[in-house]
């Protein structure tokens, strides 16, 4: 019995200092016209045995952070692609998110 959940976030830009998982919705910034410069990606799961966390939970929490981590010289992010995955197997259980995205070109 094993089963898997994804789901998808794109966002045109996200303003660093802002962002907020979850939240009721998301504003985007308003800005000067940026154009998307080189790619940068993180990727983290989070484990779960039975009860002994929650992954899903973790996850939440560590989105806000990886966001700021992501084009460290930048203060925004140009199309992000968020996919969240989720599966579980009997007793164990993993949340996944992988945060695609561009760093602003030449606005720095």
């Amino acid at each position: 019995m094993i089963s898997c959940t994804q789901k998808y976030a794109n966002y045109q830009v996200i303003r660093k200092a802002d962002f907020q998982y979850p939240a009721p919705a998301h504003q985007e910034p308003i800005t000067q016209k940026m154009h998307p410069g080189k790619k940068d990606r993180m990727e983290k799961c989070f484990n779960q045995w039975l009860f002994s966390s929650n992954a899903e939970k973790e996850k939440e929490e560590h989105l806000p952070v990886m966001v700021r981590y992501l084009c460290p010289k930048d203060n925004y992010l140009i199309e992000t692609r968020m996919t969240h995955t989720w599966w579980t197997a009997l007793v164990f259980s993993r949340a996944c998110i992988d945060i695609k995205t561009h760093c602003p070109k030449g606005n720095r």
